[in-house]
């Protein structure tokens, strides 16, 4: 096979087969070695790239930096290379340089945002970028009101990208989120595609056509359904689309064992031989919990994700060296939090039993511990909190609840003395003590949020406002 061949079927396997799941890509891969049979026998043809050295075909692990570890020391912010990242990154930045308009689609969670945010970052500074971030209440005026306000006007009506920059980024997150009008369009995705086609749109006032020029789209969207609908196949044909595939449970467990292992690389080597297992039981959690709980009318919030297993280890990631010495310790923690990420969603004591019962096989099978024995204490689920101990805050187990117990009675005595505050009138039974742990652990995480479901008169308010007082944070 000639250099400029192999060229052009790699050019054949990102157009064609850019936009297939990963059990067409085999198909591909398949169909493309009965034609010819000079591809590396290992792995898929969608594993290899052009080699410029070589001027031959190479695996795009060869990418892979050797020994990686993470410069950024906060949890959001590290982000671990794998095959995936390394060809989408490099698939998307070169459709950027030859100004095509692109589309990426994925599951929530794969790390479409992080990939294009990355990209954005290190573009040259001469390119102008800005993001739109769409929602089932976006319009077609306000997309183009703030399209508009990143250009300004040269000539009559001719419009290019602010201080002079060459060209100009515009990156829309959740393309397919804005809801369909009465005749089953979306406005302003049809206002993209009318720019797309000829170049311009209208003045909304003068009623005279707008020439934006030197704009570009850059654009990510989830998979139809719970929210997001399809877009028409007439927009969709104007976008070179990328499919972000699901990364394999091999990618999956380097992903967290690189992170875990970070982590624990300053604990005692007890602990540093956690990472592999603590990935590996989370990962098969994750799994099982993805099979067996499925969402239906009265469970819509049964959806799950990979952010999930990171929210697992951003738990972790919360243990300081001083006070978490020996494998139990980490355990009891990584149990805690696995809870709080996966149980806490469940809304029946049946399908919590049923939890339970996975995640005691999970820490039988990888670290020979029963989860009553070592995960409980006196009979019930652990607490973790930070606000317990009296000369430093650190992450750890709540083993005094009736330390617990006085210290909130008395952070709400505090709260109802707080002018322009509405008084609260709280019994601090149990679950309420409970909840208030769980709500001030999800305030207190980087990019932590929490949706709290449950019918009326059960407290939500009020013990997000005690939770948000004890974190010293204002409710708006």
């Amino acid at each position: 096979m000639l250099y400029s061949e192999k060229w052009f079927v790699f050019c054949l396997i990102w157009s064609i087969g850019a936009t297939v799941e990963e059990q067409s890509r085999r198909e591909i891969d398949y169909i493309l070695r009965d034609i010819e049979s000079m591809f590396p026998h290992q792995n898929t043809v969608f594993e290899h790239y052009v080699n410029t050295e070589k001027k031959d075909w190479s695996p795009w692990e060869e990418k892979l930096q050797a020994n990686w570890k993470p410069v950024e020391k906060e949890f959001h912010k590290i982000n671990v290379p794998t095959v995936d990242t390394v060809r989408n990154r490099f698939i998307v930045q070169t459709l950027l340089d030859a100004n095509s308009q692109v589309l990426l689609v994925g599951h929530s969670g794969v790390g479409k945002t992080v990939l294009i945010d990355g990209i954005l970052m290190t573009l040259d500074s001469l390119i102008h970028y800005f993001s739109i971030c769409f929602s089932a209440g976006t319009t077609s005026d306000i997309t183009q009101e703030i399209i508009e306000t990143n250009f300004e006007r040269r000539a009559k009506n001719k419009y290019r990208p602010k201080n002079a920059k060459i060209k100009a980024i515009c990156f829309i997150d959740d393309l397919n989120m804005p809801k369909k009008d009465t005749f089953g369009s979306h406005p302003p995705l049809e206002l993209i595609r009318q720019w797309i086609d000829y170049g311009f749109w209208y003045d909304r006032a003068k009623i005279l056509p707008n020439q934006i020029q030197e704009l570009q789209i850059l654009s990510a969207m989830g998979k139809p359904g719970g929210g997001r609908s399809e877009i028409s196949k007439r927009l969709m044909s104007k976008f070179h689309i990328v499919n972000y595939t699901i990364p394999t449970e091999a990618q999956m467990k380097k992903i967290f064992e690189t992170i875990a292992a970070f982590k624990f690389q300053i604990f005692d080597e007890e602990i540093k031989n956690l990472s592999e297992p603590l990935a590996l039981a989370t990962i098969n959690l994750f799994n099982i919990i993805q099979e067996n709980f499925l969402p239906t009318p009265a469970k819509s919030h049964y959806i799950f994700n990979m952010r999930d297993i990171s929210k697992v280890f951003q738990g972790l990631y919360q243990a300081d060296k001083n006070f978490y010495e020996g494998k139990e310790q980490i355990m009891k923690l990584w149990a805690h939090e696995v809870l709080r990420v996966f149980n806490d969603r469940l809304n029946s004591f049946e399908d919590r039993d049923q939890f339970k019962l996975y995640l005691n096989e999970q820490l039988q099978l990888q670290f020979q511990l029963d989860y009553k024995e070592h995960c409980m204490t006196n009979g019930d689920d652990a607490i973790f909190i930070d606000f317990l101990n009296e000369n430093m805050r650190v992450y750890e187990e709540c083993t005094q609840f009736d330390k617990l117990r006085e210290y909130l009675i008395e952070k709400l005595e505090t709260y109802n003395t707080q002018p322009k505050l509405i008084k609260m009138d709280l019994v601090l039974f149990k679950d309420a003590i409970t909840h208030v742990a769980k709500i001030y652990r999800v305030l207190n995480l980087k990019r932590g949020h929490c949706f709290l479901v449950g019918v009326g008169g059960s407290g939500r308010h009020s013990l997000t406002r005690l939770s948000a007082f004890i974190s010293e944070m204002n409710i708006f």
